[in-house]
């Protein structure tokens, strides 16, 4: 789960920028079969899908998109 979430968060971050993203971030490895839950707080609920970023969805990973917005 964790090469799969520092893939995503490499991709949403050089995609802000309008970089163009290493062959690692797009290897198959890096997604999961099945989505997990990113839980950085237990007690919150699950996201649903339009509330994950598309870099971290394509992987399988289900963060809140807000997550990791820079304060």
């Amino acid at each position: 789960m964790w090469d799969a979430a520092i893939a995503a968060l490499v991709a949403w971050r050089l995609n802000q920028e309008d970089i163009p993203l290493p062959e690692w971030v797009n290897n198959p490895d890096r997604a999961l079969a099945e989505p997990v839950v990113l839980r950085v707080d237990p007690a919150d609920p699950a996201p649903e899908r339009g509330d994950v970023s598309n870099e971290f969805a394509d992987r399988g990973v289900l963060a809140w998109a807000d997550t990791f917005a820079s304060v």
